[in-house]
């Protein structure tokens, strides 16, 4: 299977990774440690998404990965950023 990671899907990735941790914090963490279900939920929600959306799935082929892989630091960023923002967007409509 391959799939060609990009700056669109990691920045909806982030979003969703964003949205959703919150909701499987209140599930599952809540203070009480982390149990198999936060750990599988965690995985599902932030791990996975990150992972396809930022990485991709087509395995790099023998001497094509360089040690500085610009595109790939650049969807992390984007996906970091946009989780960020999909987190903090929610606390301040809720404080203002």
């Amino acid at each position: 299977m391959s799939f060609a990671p990009s700056l669109p899907g990691a920045a909806l990735a982030g979003a969703f990774s964003g949205f959703a941790l919150p909701f499987v914090d209140a599930q599952f963490g809540g203070g009480s440690g982390l149990g198999i279900g936060y750990v599988l939920a965690f995985l599902a929600v932030v791990a996975f998404p990150a992972h396809v959306f930022v990485v991709g799935l087509r395995p790099p082929a023998a001497g094509e990965r360089p040690l500085w892989d610009k595109p790939l630091f650049v969807r992390a960023m984007v996906w970091l950023a946009a989780a960020a923002l999909a987190t903090a967007v929610p606390m301040f409509v809720q404080g203002a």
